[in-house]
């Protein structure tokens, strides 16, 4: 059995042997429309995970038992995706050199040790956060091994999410009134943007949309080529708000070019920012989906829209990373919003319900202050629901979280949720809050005129997502995600 200390040392290892694979097996191919045949595939398994994001509620309620076919058929698809976009990132930054064309066989090869190597990373990191105490041994066979109960454990809690998420967003028609309207930042973006990255976020969009009109007059196409003069001329003209120094400047941020190392970054970027099993990184295909080769640009347009989609969702749930003050202010100001709102929503499904009675941003009770001894203010109650049926009173925590996708992103969200540094914890925070309502219960018993009994309190979290780092790290917390919420299951708090 391999020490516990060691495991992240003999899972990088095994990262690095795979990685040296990669190369010598790219390495010997012919560049000759290598880019455009992984380019090919990216856009069909694009098409194909969306559809399935679209269809999967109007599938589930036509085949309800095909359910577990539909989330291994998208669970396939986002795992082939991830290969293929690893691929193409290395294909684009080291392209190969050799004669050799690439087969059936041998392209199988190459994307299974590019899923292999981010499954190994990924569980490195689950030992490096201390997030699995998975023993792993030297077999017999001199292969490595490692129980897969913790394994199947997280995979079950991604599993769900996923199941909970894509029927909850293949229904959205269904449920047009609790939606989150957005305000209108413009102005403040394409400042921030200008700030960030010398064009606004106007121009931008501009140019993605003038390169997919380029390849929209381009019919039976699923890859589009072109030189970079010309794709520059064309979307000056359609455009009058570009110029070419401003269309240059967006097609290098939005481009992968051939660099000396694939895993030493450009200037400027993290060294994360390569890493294959880590989201939401800057220096990403689904950032860069255009491949520069000198004066030529290869894309296709299902990406380029893709990327156009994917970086306003970054902005507008606050997870764009930002060394701009602008930027970062803006970030701010739209995370801020969106909580306000999704308290607002939070409030608004739980009234419709009929059953609670429900009060949200409660600073005070019967003209009490939510505060400690000394007159410290604990925060805001973000809602409170009050079960006068079954003499239950539950101080919810609202919280517009991101789902933790990787081990990295669940060890934050831990640390925010559970650790207290110099700053108080969520939890502990929200402890507090709890603590004074049972306190103060004879104050609440005046104030929303409850009946003179005993009373239960509990407190839980309300998120837009599942919270993983509650299961991985066995925190005992109730929380419940939008997707699950109803009157059952606040009732099954104990």
């Amino acid at each position: 059995v391999i020490p516990d200390g060691k495991r992240t040392i003999i899972a990088n290892e095994v990262v690095g042997m795979l990685y040296k694979m990669l190369q010598e097996e790219i390495a010997v191919l012919s560049s000759d429309h290598l880019v455009e045949a992984i380019y090919v595939d990216l856009e069909g398994v694009l098409y194909k995970r969306m559809l399935a994001e679209k269809n999967y509620a109007y599938e589930l309620s036509c085949y309800p038992e095909k359910e577990d076919e539909y989330v291994e058929e998208y669970n396939d698809l986002n795992r082939v995706s991830l290969a293929l976009k690893f691929m193409m990132e290395y294909v684009a930054a080291k392209p190969p050199k050799g004669e050799a064309t690439l087969g059936i066989g041998k392209y199988e090869y190459i994307l299974a040790i590019c899923s292999f190597i981010i499954e190994w990373a990924y569980a490195n990191d689950l030992f490096h956060y201390n997030i699995f105490n998975t023993p792993v041994e030297i077999l017999k066979s001199d292969r490595i091994g490692m129980k897969k109960d913790e394994f199947n454990t997280i995979y079950q809690y991604g599993n769900k999410y996923r199941r909970e998420q894509l029927y909850y967003n293949s229904s959205r028609d269904f449920r047009k009134k609790y939606t989150i309207n957005q305000e209108d930042y413009s102005d403040s973006l394409n400042a921030a943007f200008q700030a960030e990255y010398g064009y606004s976020f106007a121009q931008f969009c501009e140019l993605i949309m003038g390169m997919i009109e380029y390849g929209n007059e381009r019919e039976g196409q699923e890859v589009y080529i072109a030189p970079k003069k010309k794709l520059v001329e064309y979307v000056i003209q359609m455009n009058g708000e570009l110029s070419v120094d401003i269309a240059v400047a967006i097609l290098n941020d939005i481009s992968l070019v051939e660099r000396d190392d694939f895993l030493k970054v450009p200037s400027g970027f993290r060294k994360e920012d390569v890493y294959p099993w880590r989201f939401n990184r800057a220096y990403s295909f689904i950032r860069r989906p255009v491949i520069m080769r000198n004066d030529t640009i290869i894309w296709g347009n299902r990406q380029l829209y893709y990327t156009l989609m994917y970086v306003t969702d970054l902005i507008y749930e606050g997870k764009m990373s930002t060394k701009n003050n602008k930027m970062s202010t803006l970030i701010g100001r739209i995370s801020n919003d969106r909580g306000r709102k999704f308290n607002q929503l939070i409030s608004d499904i739980l009234s419709d319900m009929k059953v609670f009675v429900i009060d949200s941003n409660v600073d005070r009770i019967n003209k009490k202050p939510v505060a400690d001894d000394n007159g410290n203010t604990l925060g805001d109650i973000d809602v409170l629901i009050i079960d006068k049926e079954m003499h239950r009173i539950y101080v919810a925590e609202v919280k517009d979280f991101n789902f933790s996708r990787n081990p990295y992103e669940i060890q934050l969200e831990y640390q925010k949720m559970f650790v207290d540094g110099k700053k108080k914890c969520y939890a502990t925070k929200h402890g507090r809050r709890v603590d004074w309502v049972k306190e103060h219960l004879e104050d609440l018993k005046i104030h929303y005129q409850l009946a003179d009994d005993i009373w239960n309190v509990y407190g839980l979290f309300i998120v837009s997502e599942p919270l993983i780092s509650t299961q991985v790290y066995h925190q005992k917390l109730e929380v419940i995600s939008r997707a699950e919420l109803s009157v059952e299951r606040i009732r099954s708090i104990k």
